[in-house]
């Protein structure tokens, strides 16, 4: 059985079989889609030795390969290197520039460079619950999501207006008013960038404020044109209908009633209905 002692200084590694690697740098922090270049100085007295690289995450001590154009290793004389381009969060792990003869092997337990790669936020997304289409006087609640190295912080607007937020990512709205409706915006931040993502608010309530009017007057001359108009605050729209002195049969489906010919009998009192899915309302044109 063969024992082995194991000297470390700084990026210095070396073994008792004098088998030593000097890493430039210990540590390198980048952006995920960058690209990155490790390198290694090996010495190796007794014999000649196999150079390559191996990389270690969470116990696991796995050897690295050249791929594509993505991971490219050259080795010289002296000097290796490995290159990985477009870099992945999962390309985050300490990696080795290992050394392997006949008399022993290098593992994980070796010093290398450690490779942290950072994220800005990406993949934002807002969601609404119990929905994005709520009722007046109801509850929901905004979440704000996103994927990000270091985890990202989040900022709430309304239109361009700022809000207040008690939970990171959260922001709930209870007893909700007509006027709550619109655009709400979450920014996603950390050091390494921003991203934002919306969600547009319908409240939806029963009509209300329902008014009617006559054009030209209430009071027309006979033979001539008259136009009788509804209109009300309703969220979803409001549909229309006419009906005259309380009788069933519908005069018109239309916001705007217009009878062009007004004859004696047209007189009367003229109500409009309106309703949507929240509810109804009646007001009447005498």
């Amino acid at each position: 059985m063969v024992f082995q002692r194991m000297l470390i200084q700084g990026g210095v590694s070396a073994d008792s079989s004098c088998k030593k690697v000097t890493y430039p740098e210990r540590n390198i922090c980048a952006f995920e889609g960058s690209s990155v270049k490790f390198s290694c100085v090996y010495e190796s007295w007794r014999t000649t030795p196999s150079v390559h690289w191996a990389r270690s995450k969470s116990g696991h001590f796995q050897k690295v390969y050249s791929w594509h154009n993505r991971v490219q290793i050259n080795t010289g004389r002296k000097e290796s290197t490995l290159k990985i381009t477009d870099l992945r969060e999962s390309d985050s792990a300490k990696y080795h520039c290992q050394q392997s003869s006949r008399s022993s092997t290098w593992t994980s337990r070796f010093p290398g460079t450690t490779l942290t790669v950072r994220d800005g936020p990406n993949s934002c997304s807002v969601s609404a619950s119990p929905s994005a289409e709520v009722e007046e006087g109801s509850s929901v609640t905004l979440s704000c999501s996103s994927d990000a190295n270091p985890a990202a912080n989040y900022s709430w607007f309304k239109e361009s207006r700022s809000l207040d937020q008690e939970q990171e990512g959260v922001y709930p709205l209870s007893s909700i008013r007509s006027e709550d409706r619109g655009m709400y915006r979450c920014r996603s931040e950390n050091p390494f960038g921003e991203s934002s993502c919306s969600v547009l608010l319908d409240v939806q309530y029963a009509p209300k404020s329902c008014s009617v009017s006559a054009s030209p007057s209430a009071e027309v001359e006979e033979g001539s044109p008259v136009t009788l108009s509804c209109s009300s605050d309703a969220n979803p729209a409001a549909t229309y209908s006419w009906f005259k002195d309380g009788e069933e049969s519908l005069k018109s489906s239309e916001q705007n009633f217009t009878i062009t010919n007004v004859r004696a009998e047209d007189a009367g009192t003229y109500s409009c209905h309106v309703w949507n899915a929240r509810g109804r309302l009646t007001s009447s044109l005498r």
